[in-house]
């Protein structure tokens, strides 16, 4: 016989498929935040952003890495956008302060992410 029978090939890589699809999800590691709700449309832009997010204890991670507000200055010195994901129940001095970290190093544009899912604030 010389033909190669790809059958269990096929099956095979459709399992791989299907499991890295359902794994990938939750490889993810992050803060449990609690976003702020908001009414305004969702901003498209590029997708090579950094992420900083904050959580309500004040703990603080950069893309998939935990860091310290005094390691927060050298981590941004290359970035130009930043998306700030910060906790509804974070005061917002804290958060103000974080800013003002961020536009001191260079940081041009810091988006602020929320829940678009809410209801309306009264």
């Amino acid at each position: 016989m010389s033909e190669i029978n790809v059958t269990p090939f096929v099956d095979v890589m459709l399992v791989l498929l299907i499991i890295f699809m359902v794994t990938a999800p939750m490889m993810t590691s992050g803060l449990d935040l609690q976003l702020p709700e908001a009414t305004a449309q969702q901003l498209h832009g590029t997708d090579n952003k950094l992420t900083l997010s904050l959580s309500a204890d004040r703990r603080m991670m950069l893309g998939d890495k935990e860091i310290q507000l005094d390691q927060l200055p050298h981590s941004v010195k290359s970035a130009k956008e930043i998306q700030l994901h910060a906790d509804k129940n974070l005061p917002y001095g804290y958060v103000v302060k974080i800013m003002g970290v961020l536009k001191s190093n260079g940081v041009d544009n810091i988006s602020l992410v929320t829940d678009s899912s809410g209801e309306h604030v009264d």
